[in-house]
């Protein structure tokens, strides 16, 4: 159960603290501002604890390639093609901005070309100039006048 208190600050200020214990019975402080957002945040916490949807909220502080690091040490006992699979969906997330680059991905960035550029956007040696396409914007479309209303008067 969560318990709600009230406290005056140094400033002369009034803060709201929820405590509350986790599921390993370790004590939880949270503070507000506001009495309704205490009291929101205290009934959302004791929900997600009695279901066992609560989350704690330091593991989400824990940057994804680290915790993929230590998923992938975990799956050593997988079949070689699944741990293959498991590898590559780690190493060409969608979301590549959350994970360090690989040493392979670091060295081909070093190489690629004049600094500031990475190797995503310079093209390779190989290329050529007239076999990387130019791609031109699509053209930008303006709404036509209504034709029924000219055609009206």
């Amino acid at each position: 159960m969560a318990d709600i208190q009230r406290r005056s600050t140094a400033k002369g200020g009034v803060r709201w603290d929820v405590r509350y214990r986790d599921e390993t019975m370790a004590q939880r402080k949270r503070s507000f501002a506001r009495k309704v957002d205490a009291q929101r945040f205290a009934s959302s916490v004791e929900t997600d604890l009695l279901r066992g949807d609560w989350i704690d909220p330091k593991r989400g502080q824990e940057e994804f390639a680290l915790w993929a690091d230590k998923w992938l040490a975990t799956i050593a006992d997988r079949k070689p093609k699944t741990r293959e699979s498991y590898e590559s969906i780690v190493a060409n997330d969608s979301s590549n901005r959350l994970r360090r680059p690989t040493s392979l991905e670091r060295k081909v960035m070093i190489d690629a070309g004049p600094s500031g550029t990475s190797a995503r956007t310079w093209p390779s040696a190989s290329a050529t100039a007239s076999s990387v396409p130019m791609v031109e914007p699509a053209p930008v479309i303006s709404p036509s006048p209504n034709k029924s209303a000219a055609t009206a008067t």
